[in-house]
């Protein structure tokens, strides 16, 4: 359901009870790489691998532990592909009728982009249990890969009605439509995102950037403003602004589309404080450059 913490908890917990249990620690390191991969500073894929490989110390032969198991290797190094393969194909030759084995073999076709295997394997989970969001996410990838908009948006909002609670299934409706030019809906779905955790810069980042694509460039300052400045949201909480990190894409475009909204609200000032910080802190990204220099056109400063 996307509690991470409370799932690490939990699980810390019933290791606690039982040490040599390696369900709990395969539980653990599962729950530890979700955390990490949803860019948590509390969990770490290694500590995540630690936890799995004394997992397969415990029981070996456990299809469920083999399958959590490739799943993190993955995480923690994707050149380390041939033995996550081994590892999630030794999960189904253990017990093909678990969804969990198909998911990891999925997951690592996945990542190793190999769209077409891994979106048989992910059907082959959704046939075992179809009733779970994940999987309803990784067959919408799947399609929004090949460009099925439509499709991925079938098996979005099936996840969204699966686990009304998580951020992903909206946000990732929210891309898909905005793909399509419907910036309109995209901006209702990062709404709806938001309003479950309105503290999220990344969601005041994600409903700016739907602001600034469908033309309502005030709206898009006043969300983005959040998103990097930080500040109180509309009901007082405090909002922790995002630092321009090079290494990822999703914050660059924030900043992006800020000074570009700035910009065509004349607040130059601004403006080119964010180009400066785009040329400078992003060097080696040509998409910032050229945003950077619309931000100077726009202002009249080229």
């Amino acid at each position: 359901s996307g509690k991470y913490e409370q799932a690490v908890t939990n699980a810390s917990n019933a290791l606690l009870l039982d040490p040599n249990s390696a369900m709990a620690h395969a539980v653990l390191g599962w729950a530890l790489d979700f955390q990490a991969q949803a860019g948590s500073t509390a969990a770490t894929t290694l500590e995540a691998l630690e936890k799995l490989e004394r997992a397969i110390e415990l029981d070996p032969n456990s299809p469920l532990v083999r399958a959590y198991y490739a799943e993190v290797i993955i995480d923690d190094d994707v050149t380390a592909f041939q033995l996550a393969l081994e590892q999630a194909e030794l999960a189904v030759q253990l017990d093909p009728n678990l969804w969990e084995s198909q998911r990891a073999l999925g997951y690592v076709w996945e990542r190793t982009s190999n769209y077409e295997l891994a979106f048989e394997a992910y059907q082959s989970a959704l046939r075992i249990n179809p009733n779970l969001a994940l999987i309803h996410i990784a067959i919408g990838n799947m399609y929004f890969t090949r460009e099925e908009t439509r499709l991925a948006i079938d098996s979005y909002v099936r996840a969204m009605t699966l686990a009304p609670q998580d951020i992903v299934p909206l946000r990732l409706i929210a891309q898909a439509y905005a793909r399509d030019g419907e910036f309109g809906k995209a901006s209702q779905y990062a709404l709806t995102a938001l309003s479950l955790q309105p503290t999220n810069p990344r969601l005041h980042g994600d409903l700016g950037r739907m602001y600034y694509k469908n033309g309502d460039y005030e709206a898009a300052v006043r969300s983005l403003t959040l998103a990097i400045r930080g500040g109180a949201n509309e009901e007082g909480a405090p909002v922790e602004g995002l630092p321009l990190d090079p290494g990822d894409p999703l914050v660059v475009d924030f900043y992006s589309m800020y000074g570009l909204a700035l910009a065509r609200q004349s607040h130059c000032d601004l403006a080119i404080e964010v180009a400066q910080a785009l040329v400078t802190g992003v060097p080696d990204s040509e998409i910032a450059a050229g945003n950077a220099q619309e931000i100077l056109i726009l202002c009249g400063q080229i």
